[in-house]
């Protein structure tokens, strides 16, 4: 009889979890998700949590997060001792989420591919009549 496979978690679902074992994490339902706070406990969803940016941030404590910066606020230690951590926690290799996706650049320059153009919309009006030779 073969064993079903374990569904994968997310880290910070992981990590929320081991710190705190009677929260229950909410079902995925976009990029932020609503639900209770596992730090201060309460009746009501005060909290939101990201499982693409393994993130975490509650709006009535002002408790937030990622992965290392909670493992890094209960234990202690630098950098590289929460990756260890992460890893052990999560069961496997920890890999941070990318600050920025590779999507659209936050602004437009001038003349840059996909701007639409490389001449400034003003540039096509007529020239005036006393201007004209």
């Amino acid at each position: 009889m073969a064993v079903p496979p374990v569904p994968a978690v997310a880290p910070i679902v992981a990590v929320l979890r081991h710190y705190y074992p009677g929260w229950e994490p909410p079902v995925e339902r976009g990029e932020w998700t609503r639900c209770r706070c596992p730090v201060h406990g309460e009746e009501h969803a005060s909290a939101s949590i990201s499982f693409s940016r393994n993130a975490f941030r509650c709006h009535g404590c002002g408790s937030k997060g990622d992965v290392l910066s909670i493992i890094r606020q209960q234990e202690g230690g630098d950098h590289s001792s929460a990756v260890r951590r992460a890893e052990e926690i999560s069961g496997g290799r920890y890999e941070p989420v990318p600050r920025r996706t590779d999507g659209k650049p936050r602004r437009r320059v001038f003349g840059q591919p996909g701007t639409g153009s490389a001449e400034r919309p003003g540039d096509r009006r007529p020239l005036p009549p006393w201007l004209r030779s």
